[in-house]
C-alpha cells in the first residue's frame, strides 16, 4: 500500500505515518485477522481519499502517462527531417551527379521552413565555406543564389571532435554525445531540425531519432559510389509511410515519409 501511495504523490510525513500503523497492525498479537484487515482496509481508503483531495487542490494535478499522452508529448517535439539526393541505384555521393534546377527549388523550400541544420564534419566542410561564397558572386544562377542565402541565414549545429573552429558565426560545434544532444535539441522551441550528410543521419535514423525523411530519386543510375546505410545495422526494420510526392520535369521524383 505504501508503495502506491509514493507513486501517487502521499508526503513524506504521512508516508511515515502510514509505514508505522501498518507495521504496528501486522505485529499486533492477539487481534483477529479480519479485525486486521479491515483496519488496513479504511486505513486505504482514507490515504486515497487524502490523495485524492490533494490532487484537486494543486495547480497543476499530476496526470499518469498514458500511450497516447506520450505521443501527444513527442507530436509537440521538434521533428527531425533528412534529406538527400539519391540515384535510381541508391548511390548518395554527390560527386557522381549533379541535381536540376528544379531539385534546387525543392529544397530551397524546404530549408526555410526548417531553423537548424545539423551535419558531421565532412558533410559541413562540403558546405562551408562554398556556399557562402556563392551567395556573395553574383555571377552565380538565380537558383543557387536564392540556395545559398537561404542556407546562410540558418543556424547549424556540427558534431566533430576534430573541427578545431567554424567558418560561419551561425555554426555551433558540438562535441558531446549525438543521442543527448539531439534529444535536447528536440525539445526546444523552434521550427523543425534538418540534418544533412550519411555518417551523422544514419546513427540518428539508428536511434529511431529521424521522424521524416525527404529524398529526391535522379533519373540515373552510376554503379558505383556509397549507398544510404551502408554497413548500418539497423535494430529492426523501420517502416515509413509515404505522405508526399512530386515529380519533376527531369524525371527525378521528390519523396517524402514519415515514420509508421
Amino acid at each position: 500500500m505504501v508503495d502506491w501511495l509514493k507513486s501517487n504523490g502521499l508526503s513524506d510525513a504521512d508516508q511515515s505515518d502510514l509505514e508505522a500503523e501498518e507495521s504496528d497492525l501486522e505485529k499486533s498479537n492477539g487481534v483477529e485477522q479480519e479485525t486486521c484487515g479491515r483496519e488496513i482496509g479504511a486505513l486505504n481508503s482514507a490515504a486515497q481519499a487524502k490523495v485524492g483531495l490533494e490532487w484537486t487542490t494543486r495547480a497543476r494535478p499530476q496526470t499518469l502517462v498514458t500511450g497516447t499522452s506520450a505521443r501527444r508529448r513527442d507530436d509537440r517535439m521538434r521533428n527531425v527531417i533528412y534529406a538527400i539526393n539519391l540515384t535510381l541505384d541508391g548511390c548518395c555521393d554527390h560527386t557522381k551527379f549533379n541535381p536540376d534546377e528544379e531539385t534546387f527549388s525543392h529544397y530551397i523550400s524546404l530549408i526555410r521552413d526548417v531553423d537548424l541544420f545539423v551535419y558531421g564534419r565532412k558533410t559541413y566542410q562540403l558546405m562551408v565555406p562554398y556556399w557562402p561564397d556563392v551567395a556573395n558572386n553574383p555571377s552565380e544562377s538565380k537558383a543557387d543564389i536564392d540556395f545559398a542565402r537561404t542556407f546562410v541565414s540558418k543556424k547549424k549545429i556540427v558534431f566533430s571532435r576534430s573541427l578545431a573552429s567554424a567558418d560561419d558565426g551561425n555554426t555551433r560545434i558540438v562535441r558531446t554525445n549525438l543521442r543527448d544532444e539531439i534529444l535536447k535539441l528536440k525539445q526546444e522551441a523552434g521550427k523543425p531540425i534538418l540534418v544533412g550528410g550519411v555518417d551523422i543521419p544514419s546513427q540518428l535514423i539508428k536511434l529511431g531519432l529521424v521522424g521524416e525523411f525527404r529524398i529526391v530519386i535522379a533519373p540515373i543510375v552510376v554503379g558505383e559510389g556509397r549507398r544510404l546505410m551502408e554497413g548500418v545495422s539497423l535494430p529492426q526494420r523501420l517502416r515509413l509511410k509515404l505522405v508526399e510526392s512530386k515529380t519533376f520535369k527531369s524525371g527525378s521524383v521528390a519523396l517524402r515519409y514519415t515514420k509508421q
